[in-house]
Order: C-alpha cells, then structure tokens, then sequence
C-alpha cells in the first residue's frame, strides 16, 4: 500500500458513517467463525468512538428484539440470541456517552433537530437570505422559550451558525457592510456565552473582509492587532494561527515585507506546536496522513474532523505561497500539491458517502439514515476582469487610437473603484499616463496626479509610521512622472508640491493629551521589561502601532499646501537667506530646486546621478584609518558592516549637488536651509568645499525635513536655561563593557557653570545619577512645568539600526532609553543637542526595503521632533569624546552670546577650525554636527 493509499484509507475509515460503520461491524461479525467472533468485535470497540458505539448499541438492540414496533429487522441468522446477548454486554462495558439530558429535554431536541434540518438545508436554496432570517427568527424564538435548560448550548450555537451563513451569503456578493453587521452580532454572541474559538473564528472572517486591498490594510491592522495581542499566548488551536498567518497577510498587502515575514515565522511556529506545520522536505500526502492520524481521537463527529483536517491544508497552502511571494518564488506551485491532495480527500468523501449510504439502505427500511450531501457555497469570484480592458487599450494604443485606449483604461480603473482594489486603479492609472502621445506631457502629469492622490489616500489611513513607508514602495514612478512633466511644463509649484509628498514629516497625533499619556505608560512598562522579555519590544511596537490606527486621518497634505507652493515659501524668506531642495527620483535622476527671495530655479541632473548616488549607498564617507581612541558609541551596533569600503569621491559630489548655476543664486546668502532626499541624508553638506572653502565658512547652514517647515510659524528663539544630562562612566549593558567618555561631564559642568554666571536656570544630571529612571522621571517632571530653551544630552549613541529604527538607543550609566520614550511625550523644547554618537542620523533603508520610499522620519532624532522639538542638534557619525567637548562647550557660548542655534553651531564649528591642531581639522572631527529645524 502507497502513502497514499494508506492516508485515504485512514481518512475514510474516519469519515465513515456511524451508521454505516455499526452495520458494517455487524456484517463482518456474522461473517467470522463463530470462536474468532467475540475478538473481532472487541477490536473493533476498541478503535470506535462514543457515535460509533451508540450506533452499535443501538442495532444490537434491533436484533435482539428491542427495537420499536413495526421495525424491519436484518436477516441475519449468524448471530444468535447468545451472541447478540455477549455482545451487548461487552457494549455495555464501553463509555457510550449516553445520559439522561436528551431524555429530559425531548421536546426541545426535537425542535433542535428541526431547526438544524431547515440549516442544513439552506446551502441548496438559490436565495438563502430570506429563509435564513426567518430561521433565526425562529431560533431565537426557541432560545427564548427554553432558556437556561439549552445547557449544552446546542440552540445558541445553532443561532451562531446561522448567524455565520447570513453574513458568508452577503460576503459573497459583495455586501461587506451587512456581512459585517451579522459578523459582529455573532461574535457579540459567541463571547457573551463564553464560545471563544467561536468567537476568534468569527473576528477573523471580520478582519478578512477588511483586507480586500490596500486602502482598507489600515482598517484591518486597527482590527486584528489588538485581537493578536489578547491572544498570542494562546497558540492551543487553528483559529490563532489562522490569524497571525491573515495579520502577516495584511502586511504584506500594506507593503511591508519586514512586518509580514515575521508573523509568517510566527504561524509557522504556531503550526508546528500544533503538530500541524508542513515541513517542505516531506511529500504532503505524508504529512495529511500523520494529520489524519493525530487528529481523528479528538473529534467525534466526521463533519468537525473534516473541517479541522481541510483548515489545516489550507493554512499551510496560505503560509507556503505568502512565503513564495516573500522570497519571489512561484506562489503557484505548492498550489498545484495542495489542490492535488484536497481533490483527492473530496473524492474519497464522496466515495465513502455512496458507499455508506448503499449499506443503510440495504440494512434497514426506509431512508431515516440517508444523507444528502450539501453542496458547496458559491465561491466569490473577486472583481471582474480588468484585465480584458487593460489589452485592449494597450491594443488600441499601439495602433495609435489613443481615445479609445484611454477610455478602456478609465473602464478598468472604475471597476477597480467599484471594487476597492487598489492594484487595479493604479495599474489602470499608470497605463492612462504612459499610454499616450510624447507630446501630450500635460496628459500624463494629470494622470499622474490622479494616481498619487490615490496612493496619499491610502498612505493617510494606514497612520502606522512603517506601514506608510512601505505601502509607497513600487509607487514612486507616478511621483517622478508627475515631477518630470511639470518640470518639463515650468510648472515648478506643481514639481515642489509633488515632491514635498516623497519628503519626511514629524508624527502629529489627535486626540487627548491623556491618552497619550496612558499610552506611553504603557509603553514605558513594556520597555522596563525589556531586560527580562526581549519580546516585549514587540508588544511595545503593537501597542504604538494599534494608537496610531486610532488616530483621526490627517489632513490632505496636497491640499494644506498653498498652489503657489514656491512663492509663499519664497514670500517667507528673509532677504539674506535660500533654500536648497533636493528630490531623488528613481536613483536616475536629481532634481535640485533653488529658491531665494528674488528668484527661483530648478536643475534637473541627469548624466552622473546613478553613480552618484551608488557611491553614496556604497562608499564610505571617510578613509577607515579613523580611530578615536574616546568614541561616544559602544561601538557594537547590529548589522553595521565593519568592512573597509571606498571613499566618497567629495569633488564630483560637490559638483553634482552645488553646480555653477544653483550656487550663484545662493553664493551672496548668509543662512542656507538644505533639505536632502534619500542617500542625500549621510551628507554633511556644510563640509562641501567651494573654492577651497567649507561651505560654514561662508554661509550658516541648517537643514529641514521638508518645505513645509518653512512655512510654519514659531516662536523666536530666546534662552532661558539649559537642562543638561550626561555620564562618563557606564555599568555593563546586556553583558557589554560600555567605555568611559570623561569628555561629557566635564562638557556639560562647564555648560551649566557658563549658564550660572549669566544667571540663567541651569540642571545637571549626570554621574551614577544619569539612570534611565531618573532621565524618565526628568521627563515627566518637563511635562508638568516650563521648559528650559535647551535639552542637552552627552552620553553614548547607536546607530539607527535599519529595521527598528525607533528602538535606537542612548546609553545612560545605568540602563537606555530609546525613542519610545519620548514619542508620545508633550516636550516642545526650542532646542534640543544630542552630543552623542549617530545620535542625529536616520537609516535610509530597512525593513527589507532598499530605501524609505517616503524619506520617512524614524530614529532617536524623529522621536524629538514627534514629541513637539522645534529643533534637533545631532551628529552624523561618530563623535570624537575631545573634539565634541570643545564644539559643544562654544556652541553654548555662542548661545549666551545671543546667537540663535544655527548661527550658534556655524560660529562653533569655525571657532574649532581656527583653534585645533592641524591633524584634528578633517570633517570627521567637526562635521559631524549638523542642526535639522522642523515644525
């Protein structure tokens, strides 16, 4: 015998008819000598199950002479009164699960089993609607009437059921909203009379009607996270894995690859404690076997069996093609293997179904017994074929025809909204914009337009800060059309407009500042116990993620912006100061916009912009010799490449991204606001030499996140006191010997003592006082009282680590604290100096995404500006101990003296490059620090 042979045979001895298998049992007995038939039929109970032996008992007793009147009994002479008498007395032994509930409540079994006829019934009506609601109508009724004696709940989970028919009848036409209605009454009533599984199974087919799409992932992640919270310890039953394998799901179909590779490893591992995982190295007809072994003691009835087995299959086939579209693999073909094994289990059902049928029929009179088989649902067939439209319109457009093309591109992208299929509007967009005339640039922005508008409506919803960056993956192309043709066009507010959407923006949250604060107790608990549970890091991220999907949508940023987008960031600026604005597209292109209070001017570099911005992906930004032998980092940061690299080329850099053209419109400007895009972000651009100069020789640089900061009113700078926190020395961290910096201490008394004799408020803390429940509970004292103007913080950094950029800690002397800590907090400090190593950076790529296709702000730096900083001081690097003394202790002194931040830092950093030693003038020691300006 096959495997195969041997699972259908295995599944077909469980899936058998009780009757038929009593009456079977029967033949077979009669069959056997009359000394081998007392064993025959013990080893038979021996493998049977309670239905099986109720059965059994049941036709022993027809035999016998026990039956009801007029009951037609076999012809079966072999089995003698003394038999029959032996063997009801070995039946009798068994647990045959017989007790007196049925008998006490005849009346109201009976209108069960009417009640469960008419349901039964209902996959074979045409329109099941109507009868449906009249059957839960009566249900209801019954439940009502019989009341607590439905001890076993057979009439609620009667009602369930129907209830479950209901909304699956509407889901299949399309009626997410009513189908919803009915979910939700069901699973309201599945835990109020304690059916959890029920009531899990029930908020999964919920959340499944939310993940149709893109534009609804944000609605399915705000419904099946706190769903996977409350029950993710829980990993005893299908149901849970079911919903950690549709929350991988979601992810991915919101873009994130990172997010849905995790909780696919999780319902793996789920599976495999359930001792239902599919292992590729096995043939799958092998592992339904041991499936159908492991799983046939636990259900009694073969219809719960069946249900249990096929979920099982179903979910593996889900898991191994999302795990296909991971990896890029053919998500088709463990389709094909699955499809095979699940033809031949329904072959097998309908084969032993005939057969059993045959056998009661020919046992006994009438058709009491016979079953008739339920057909299957209708199976939604998902939106109709846009694609008929989309080569059509292809095949108009090659002929020229291109009204005809565009109208069945509109065609498809109306059936992609009808059905809220995101893939199939956009796709309709993109061949409505690349299918037309070279001449038609007008045409094509239009179309693109239509497609980011689309795209941004979706951003908008998802609310969760990594979920937004990933959904823009692959969604650039619209952006780069749109710029590129209002480039083309001289349509520069519509070019900056359309870039500002592709630039980063600090958090904004709604709702009250209680809330925000409960949450972010919450949060601090979670990352209290960090030490002892890794995992709680990842509930910390869930439970961020699950308030930010309760946030109010924002506004449309499109929208928000002025239409003379340029001219009233130009109205804004003084006469002495321009803007420098930089947009990646494509890694192909850099569009570089000049905007000063007289003029306005874009560039559009192409013929070195690839190698450009590979070196800047690849190569280093200085020669590997440099060592400091007092770095503020512990310098172990995960997944950081130690390996030598090149080194940037600085002189075509510098040609690229200042060109003649763009630096004579700025050259005469004392403050220049730079805001980079991508790769753009490693660069320290007030070290770009001109001439032989710095670029701080010249002007005062500061660098904004996005445009739209320029147009924000806030207060004018004014000191009022500094409250400084830094450590020399460090307890181990997670086993690891963290260096002395004595350079922070020293930097931040001397602060506070220049701040003391200019009578200003000063704070100092530092030493073994600098813990990470002191800096906290600083914190929450800020919250409550007035800020000073300046937070200053000289401690060790880390380095963004890529794919949790917001878990990016600072070291204290005793503990960390990271951007968890400060998200959610009401902190507007005018300034806030993070003299730390990377302290400023922010990654460009993670979370299995070559880049951040939004420039989104994550990190230690964000984390400020999402608590309300106007300004962050931060480093790119590493920063050497000395070197960051003494640009930190005159950048205070430049304060003092009553320069605001930006020109404060330009002051320092000249200062340091007239006063150090000549080998301790390269970048790597003062440029580092740089001054981003936001809100």
């Amino acid at each position: 015998m096959t495997t195969e042979q041997r699972m259908l045979h295995r599944f077909r001895a469980k899936m058998q008819n009780p009757v038929a298998w009593a009456i079977q049992v029967l033949q077979l007995t009669a069959k056997l000598p009359p000394a081998e038939r007392s064993d025959g039929w013990r080893r038979a109970l021996e493998l049977s199950n309670p239905a099986q032996r109720r059965s059994l008992f049941y036709y022993v007793q027809l035999l016998s002479g026990n039956g009801p009147e007029e009951t037609r009994i076999p012809d079966l002479p072999e089995l003698s009164e003394q038999t029959l008498e032996e063997f009801l007395g070995d039946l009798q032994k068994t647990d045959l699960a017989i007790d007196a509930y049925y008998s006490r409540n005849s009346a109201m079994r009976e209108q069960f089993a009417a009640l469960t006829d008419r349901y039964i019934q209902l996959g074979s009506i045409d329109d099941p609607l109507v009868e449906a609601e009249k059957l839960l109508h009566d249900v209801r009724a019954e439940r009502q009437r019989w009341g607590e004696r439905d001890e076993r709940l057979e009439l609620v989970e009667l009602e369930t059921k129907v209830l479950g028919q209901l909304a699956l009848v509407n889901k299949q036409r399309s009626d997410y909203g009513e189908a919803l209605r009915w979910y939700v009454t069901e699973a309201e009533l599945a835990r109020r009379h304690g059916m959890e599984e029920r009531w899990l199974e029930v908020l999964v087919s919920r959340a499944e009607i939310h993940q149709r799409g893109g534009r609804e992932a944000a609605e399915a992640l705000r419904l099946i996270l706190p769903l996977w919270e409350e029950q993710r310890e829980d990993t005893l039953h299908l149901p849970a894995a079911e919903l950690t394998l549709l929350l991988a799901d979601t992810y991915f179909n919101a873009g994130d690859t990172y997010e849905a590779r995790k909780y696919a490893g999780t319902a793996r591992r789920q599976l495999g404690e359930l001792e239902l995982e599919h292992d590729a190295g096995t043939a799958l007809v092998a592992t339904t076997d041991h499936w159908i072994e492991q799983l046939a003691p636990r259900f009694e009835v073969p219809e719960d069996f069946m249900a249990e087995l096929l979920k099982a299959l179903m979910l593996n086939l889900q898991l191994e093609r999302l795990e296909a579209k991971l990896n890029g693999g053919d998500e088709e073909v463990p389709t094909k293997e699955y499809t095979r094994v699940i033809e031949k289990l329904w072959e097998a059902v309908r084969e032993q179904e005939t057969e059993d049928h045959a056998a009661i029929l020919s046992f006994s009179s009438g058709d009491g017994f016979s079953q008739t088989p339920r057909e299957n649902a209708a199976i939604d067939t998902g939106p109709p074929p846009a694609v008929l439209y989309w080569e059509a319109g292809e095949q108009a457009a090659e002929a020229g025809d291109y009204t005809l093309a565009h109208q069945h591109f509109e065609a498809a992208y109306k059936l992609g909204q009808e059905s809220e299929d995101d893939d199939i509007s956009l796709h309709s967009l993109s061949l409505l914009m690349v299918h037309r005339p070279a001449a038609d640039v007008a045409g094509s922005l239009k179309a693109a337009l239509r497609a980011i508008r689309q795209v941004e409506a979706v951003r908008a919803e998802l609310r969760t800060p990594y979920q937004q960056s990933a959904y823009m993956a692959n969604k650039e192309m619209f952006y780069g059309v749109a710029m590129i043709s209002a480039w083309k066009l001289n349509q520069t507010d519509a070019l900056l407009r359309t870039g500002e959407l592709l630039k980063g923006h600090p958090v904004e949250y709604g709702g009250s500042p209680e809330s925000r604060a409960t949450v972010n107790e919450e949060l601090r608990s979670l990352s209290d116990r960090a030490g002892e549970d890794p995992s709680s890091l990842e509930s910390r991220q869930r439970r961020y993620d699950r308030f930010m999907l309760d946030q109010p949508t924002p506004p449309d940023r499109w929208e928000a912006m002025p239409e003379d987008f340029a001219g009233a960031i130009r109205r804004r600026l003084p006469t002495d100061a321009a803007v420098v604005n930089y947009t990646n597209l494509a890694n192909q292109v850099l569009l570089i916009t000049v905007l000063t209070r007289e003029k306005q001017l874009v560039i559009r570099q192409v013929t070195d912009s690839a190698a450009q911005f590979d070196q800047l992906a690849h190569r280093e930004l200085f020669a590997s010799d440099f060592s400091s032998p007092l770095l503020r980092s512990p310098r172990y940061v995960p997944g950081t490449d130690e390996s030598p690299r090149e080194v940037i080329d600085w002189d075509s850099l510098t040609d690229w991204l200042l060109p003649p053209e763009a630096y004579a419109l700025i050259s005469k400007k004392k403050q220049l606001y730079v805001c980079p895009h991508r790769q753009l972000h490693r660069v320290p651009f007030h070290a770009l030499r001109i001439g032989g100069d710095y670029l701080l020789t010249r002007h005062v640089v500061s660098y904004v996140p996005n445009l739209s900061v320029l147009l924000t009113e806030r207060p004018v700078w004014e000191l009022t006191g500094v409250s400084a926190i830094a450590s020399a020395f460090y307890l181990p961290h997670a086993g690891v010997d963290l260096p002395p910096i004595p350079g922070t201490e020293l930097e931040v008394k001397q602060i506070t003592e220049a701040y003391r004799k200019q009578g200003l408020p000063q704070e100092l803390l530092s030493g073994s006082d600098c813990t990470r429940t002191k800096f906290l509970d600083l914190l929450d004292a800020f919250e409550q009282s007035d800020l000073p103007s300046v937070l200053h913080l000289a401690v060790h950094g880390e380095d963004a680590p890529g794919d949790v950029p917001l878990d990016t800690r600072l070291f204290l002397h005793r503990g960390t604290t990271d951007g968890f800590d400060l998200l959610l907090r009401n902190l507007p400090f005018p300034l806030v100096v993070l003299s730390s190593c990377f302290a400023g950076n922010r990654p460009g790529a993670g979370r299995e995404l070559p880049y951040l296709p939004a420039d989104d702000l994550f990190g230690f730096q964000a984390a400020f500006f999402a608590a309300g900083a106007h300004r962050v001081l931060g480093a790119l690097w590493a920063v050497d101990d000395r070197a960051g003394t003494e640009l930190m202790t005159e950048f205070h002194r430049q304060l003092l003296r009553g320069e605001e931040p930006a020109t404060a830092l330009a002051l320092s950093q000249r200062h340091y490059l007239a006063t150090a030693p000549e080998v301790q003038r390269h970048p790597r020691y003062w440029a580092p620090f740089f001054l981003s300006e936001s809100r």
